[in-house]
């Protein structure tokens, strides 16, 4: 029986680490699309009196009209509403995306990520 609970608690807790890993680190409430991953050490972050800064960026081997796509589709779900091109809002929050050529891999798109507070 107790075996049985704690291969349960360990399957649990996989499933558990998978979902945190469906989301950026230092933007816990916007998704990582499939096919996207974060640049490492490529974060800026602080927080001021007026609200949370957040900079990252993203490798992408979709392309801008998927990505756009995939992110006017996801983030209303999360509470965040089309304010412009690219441009999302939330309570007191801004998140903009920016998208930039890779001239390392001609395919790749890099995605800059950008939180304010408005």
């Amino acid at each position: 029986m107790i075996k049985k609970l704690l291969i349960l608690l360990v399957f649990l807790s996989s499933l558990s680490l998978q979902a945190q890993s469906n989301f950026f680190n230092d933007l816990d409430d916007v998704p990582i699309m499939q096919g996207m991953t974060m640049i490492d050490n490529s974060n800026i972050i602080f927080d001021s009196p007026l609200g949370k800064f957040v900079e990252l960026y993203a490798i992408s081997n979709n392309t801008s009209q998927d990505i756009i796509s995939f992110y006017r589709q996801a983030l209303p779900e999360l509470g965040w509403k089309e304010i412009k091109n690219n441009q999302f809002s939330r309570d007191n929050e801004e998140l903009t995306l920016d998208f930039y050529s890779s001239k390392q891999v001609q395919s790749n798109i890099i995605v800059r990520f950008t939180l304010s507070p408005q």
